[in-house]
Order: C-alpha cells, then structure tokens, then sequence
C-alpha cells in the first residue's frame, strides 16, 4: 500500500503473457484462513511498456488503484530512489508466500548487489510482489522473483559458485515518478 487505495506491485501480478490480470483483488492482513481487512476489487491495473511490451525484467512492476480505501485502516509504506547503491542496506520483505499457506511473512536480510534497475538479495522465494523496504518503512525495491547468479569470472579465472538469489525491481526515478502519478489518480 503506498496510500489508502494504491497497492504496489511486480509487473508480472497484473500483466502476465502479453496480457492484462481480470478479476484481481487484494486482502490485507491475509492469514490463509481470514482476511483480516476485508477484500478489495481492483479499479485500474498500472505497468510500464518496459514490462508490458517488452517483457524487460528491469521494469517489472505495477500497481492496482482500488475500489476502497482500506489503507486508511492497514497504513502504508512510503517509497523512494536514490541514485548511490543500496548495497549492505537493511531491508524487509513482508508478503504471502504460497509455500507458507498464503498468509502474511515477513523476512529480514540487506541488499547485496546493486544495478541500475534491480536489487539482489538473500531472501525466501514466493514473496513476488512484496515490498523489500528500509528501517524507516521506505519501500526501495519490488521482489520480482528468483534467479541464477552465474560466478565472478574474468579470463579463465572465476571466482563465486553458481547461486540463487532474490532479485527486485529497483525504485528508479522514473519508478518513482510512475509510483507517484499512480497515487495520485
């Protein structure tokens, strides 16, 4: 939630196989059994072309305008950008794995690699979506999923083994900017 009505979100969660999410909902405080703050329908769906045409996993992110304002009763996060790296950061992840029965998990770790467009990190998989926010509940990153990190070669010496990480779409300027036009609509 990034106001009473806004949930931020990866891409993928509202445009998936060149197509748009129907029948999306959110319920806050999910515990696999209740929801803890009622249910909300989505109004509008939000991406960028970057991830709905052209699939890029560096624009992997969206957002859903609701039709309540269940914010006002769960709060929310704010968001930011910078530009300087986010590695060693600590952050959070807090989101309804389905390995975990759906209901709400939190994780905790730091960022440990940092490109223009997307964060890595050591995190528990299923949280796709979730917001990997600050110590001062500012979301930096949307985990996004799972991927291989190939080792530090350079000539025929590498260094590193072959591991999975977490990966996030960063919050760039421009995300940043988007994430604001779509509060506020």
């Amino acid at each position: 939630m990034i106001n009473a009505n806004t949930v931020v979100t990866a891409g993928r969660c509202v445009n998936n196989s060149g197509g748009w999410s129907t029948n999306v909902w959110a319920y806050p405080g999910y515990t696999g059994s209740s929801a803890s703050f009622g249910a909300c329908s989505a109004r509008t769906l939000y991406s960028v072309t970057g991830w709905t045409v052209d699939r890029n996993p560096d624009y992997d992110y969206g957002a859903v305008k609701l039709n309540c304002s269940v914010g006002n009763s769960t709060g929310w996060l704010g968001f930011r950008w910078q530009s300087a790296s986010l590695n060693g950061l600590p952050i959070h992840e807090q989101g309804y794995p389905p390995d975990k029965g759906w209901g709400q998990w939190r994780d905790d770790g730091s960022i440990y690699r940092t490109n223009t467009n997307t964060t890595g990190s050591s995190y528990t998989t299923g949280f796709t979506g979730a917001p990997l926010f600050d110590n001062n509940l500012y979301a930096v990153s949307i985990y996004t999923g799972t991927g291989s990190v190939p080792p530090t070669c350079s000539g025929n010496i590498c260094t590193g083994t072959s591991e999975l990480e977490t990966r996030g779409t960063r919050i760039t300027q421009s995300a940043y900017n988007n994430l604001l036009n779509w509060r506020n609509l």
